[in-house]
C-alpha cells in the first residue's frame, strides 16, 4: 500500500504539479485553461491527499496536496469573479453570448475570446459539485463573504439548466449543426446533483454563521429532475447516445436512479460507441482535423472513456 501511494504521489508531482501555474494554480492545455480540465486536476490532487491521509502520512505531503487543490479551486473562482457582469446578465437573459466562458488565460484568469461554444452548463455544475465535496471534507476554500456571494450566484446560474439550451459536454451543439445549442441530459443531470449537494452548505465550514450558507430553490431541483427523466436515456433530441451520459449514470453525479434507464444508457453506449480500440464520444465522432466521419472510424476510439 505504501509503495503504491508513493508511486502515485511521484506521478502526480511529475505529471501534474509541475505544470500548475504559480499565480492562479491553473493547468494549461496548450495556451488556455478549460474549467472542466482544471476541476479534474483539482480532484486528482484532493484524491491524492485523501490517499496520504489514509496512511497517516506525516511528511507534509498531505498538506501540500490539499493546498494545491485549494489553489486550483480558488483560481477557477477568481476566473468566474472576473465575469460577474456576464453572470448577472445571464440570469436575466439566457443568451449564449452572456454565458460564462470555459476557457481562460492560465496566468491572468482573463476570459479567452477564441472561437468556442462557451455555453456549457455542466462545467459550472461540476465545479460546484466538487467545491461542496471538498468543503465538506474539511478544506477551507472560500475566505470572504464576497466570495460566498459569487458562489451563490453560480447556484442561480445553474438552477435553470432544465430550460437552457447549451452546447453539451463537448461544446459541439446538435448532431447536425455544431452552432445550434440544445437541451442536454448531462448538463441537466449534473446541475440536479450539484444543487442537491450544495443546498444548505456552509461555505465557511460547519461552525460558521447562516449568512455563509448556500440557498437552493427546491423547485429548481424538482424541475431539473423531471426534465431529466423525460429526456433520458437519450443525451438530447438529436443525440440518442453520448459517452458523457456516463457522468450522470454513475460517478460522479449518480443522477439517474431508475435501473432500467441506467441499463439502457450502458447498452446504447456499448452498442453504438464501442470500437476496435475503445469508445468514441458520440456516433461518427470527429477527427482531430474537425471533419465529421460519414461512417464509423477508429480515429477517435479512446480506451479512457469507461473511466468516466
Amino acid at each position: 500500500m505504501a509503495r503504491t501511494v508513493d508511486f502515485y504521489y511521484d506521478w502526480v508531482v511529475s505529471r501534474l504539479v509541475s505544470k500548475q501555474t504559480g499565480a492562479l494554480g491553473l493547468f494549461p492545455h496548450s495556451r488556455y485553461s478549460h474549467v472542466r480540465d482544471n476541476v479534474i486536476c483539482a480532484v486528482t490532487l484532493w484524491a491524492m491527499s485523501k490517499a496520504l491521509k489514509s496512511r497517516q502520512d506525516g511528511s507534509g505531503r498531505l498538506f501540500e496536496m490539499e493546498q494545491l487543490a485549494i489553489k486550483t479551486m480558488r483560481g477557477i473562482l477568481f476566473c468566474y469573479t472576473k465575469q460577474l457582469n456576464k453572470l448577472e446578465n445571464f440570469k436575466n437573459n439566457q443568451d449564449p453570448d452572456q454565458a460564462l466562458h470555459v476557457l481562460f488565460d492560465p496566468h491572468t484568469g482573463d476570459a479567452v475570446d477564441v472561437k468556442w461554444n462557451h455555453m456549457q452548463m455542466h462545467t459550472v455544475s461540476l465545479y460546484l459539485f466538487y467545491l461542496s465535496q471538498m468543503i465538506r471534507s474539511g478544506l477551507n476554500i472560500i475566505y470572504t463573504i464576497e466570495e460566498c456571494n459569487v458562489v451563490q450566484n453560480l447556484i442561480y446560474y445553474i438552477e435553470r439548466s432544465y430550460r437552457v439550451k447549451d452546447f453539451g459536454t463537448w461544446g459541439l451543439g446538435t448532431r447536425n449543426d455544431s452552432t445550434q445549442p440544445e437541451l442536454s441530459a448531462t448538463s441537466i443531470g449534473l446541475a440536479k446533483t450539484a444543487l442537491k449537494v450544495c443546498n444548505n452548505l456552509n461555505l465557511f465550514g460547519p461552525k460558521s454563521c447562516t449568512e455563509t450558507a448556500l440557498f437552493v430553490d427546491p423547485d429548481a431541483v424538482f424541475r431539473n429532475e423531471s426534465i431529466l427523466k423525460g429526456l433520458s436515456p437519450r443525451e438530447s433530441l438529436s443525440k440518442n447516445v453520448d459517452a458523457a451520459l456516463l457522468l450522470i449514470e454513475g460517478f460522479p453525479a449518480f443522477a439517474i436512479h431508475n435501473q432500467a434507464t441506467r441499463a439502457a444508457i450502458k447498452k446504447n453506449i456499448d452498442d453504438e460507441l464501442l470500437g476496435k480500440f475503445g469508445y468514441q464520444r458520440f456516433p461518427n465522432d470527429q477527427s482531430e482535423l474537425g471533419e465529421m466521419k460519414k461512417e464509423k472510424s477508429t480515429d477517435c476510439d479512446s480506451a479512457l472513456i469507461p473511466l468516466l
